[in-house]
């Protein structure tokens, strides 16, 4: 999750088996068709370092979410959120994130937005398996479309993209993620930018996991600092198939910055 892509402020926006011949030159074509798009990444909910771990094949995973965003007194608030996930082919994965945004101005005669965000489609590409030795990796590049409007303070105006690898390891109840990427961003004021975080977690028991992280990422923009995040969170199982996800986490270093994440997690 790239912290800070908008958070509105009082004078401009801030800143993701088998198969034969024919389904596999399908699904070839929709990968082509997703990359020749210019390319944002919306990182592992409900933590901001991502999992390199992709859908399973066939699989679809939904993420109805509140993402809540706030920099100093400004504040930007992502209701509804829905990420869908879909295991395209085995080891890989290609997702969509839709959003309505919410913007409260830092003054009270400014006037408060909501509507549709960006979208960003996204995808995972999972090239080495975790074995006991050896960390599971994946590649995964995404892009943010500017469907929300910029001169309400909805969007980006421009696709920004996002290329990250990321790395899992486990031991025992314990699973350590890390890694980290580059963003491009060429919306006036706005600056590319380097990202990553690491993130441990342990499984208390059959139901609840929870974990920690610290995420950093450089200046988003030509007026704002580069920013340091601790986050804490987790996860309740209700079924094997449905999770509650939630995570809190502030500013160490940088602006002062909240962010929050509660959702939802089904697996089909």
């Amino acid at each position: 999750m790239n912290i800070m892509r908008y958070a509105w402020t009082c004078s401009n926006l801030r800143p993701i088996g088998s198969l034969n011949l024919n389904s596999y030159i399908l699904k070839l074509c929709l990968l082509t068709i997703l990359f020749c798009i210019p390319q944002l990444l919306f990182a592992g909910p409900p933590f901001l370092t991502d999992d390199p771990n992709p859908t399973d094949y066939k699989h679809v995973e939904l993420y109805p979410a509140m993402i809540l965003n706030r920099i100093n007194s400004n504040y930007s608030i992502n209701i509804p959120s829905l990420e869908v996930d879909y295991g395209l082919v085995p080891n890989v994965e290609i997702d969509i994130t839709v959003t309505g945004t919410a913007n409260l101005p830092c003054h009270a005669q400014d006037p408060r937005q909501y509507g549709l965000g960006d979208t960003q489609l996204g995808s995972v590409f999972r090239f080495i398996k975790e074995t006991e030795h050896m960390p599971e990796i994946s590649f995964s590049p995404s892009i943010t479309l500017p469907t929300g409007d910029e001169n309400r303070g909805l969007g980006n105006g421009r696709p920004s993209k996002t290329l990250p690898f990321w790395a899992e390891k486990s031991w025992g109840s314990w699973t350590l993620d890390t890694g980290g990427g580059y963003t491009l961003n060429s919306a006036p004021t706005m600056l590319n930018y380097f990202f990553g975080g690491v993130l441990i977690q342990r499984e208390i028991n059959k139901k609840i996991t929870l974990g920690g992280e610290i995420f950093s990422q450089g200046s988003v923009a030509q007026d704002e600092k580069a920013t340091t995040i601790v986050n804490f969170g987790g996860s309740y199982s209700f079924t094997d198939t449905f999770n509650l996800l939630f995570s809190a986490g502030h500013s160490i270093i940088g602006a002062n910055n909240l962010v929050s994440y509660i959702g939802f997690e089904w697996d089909s």
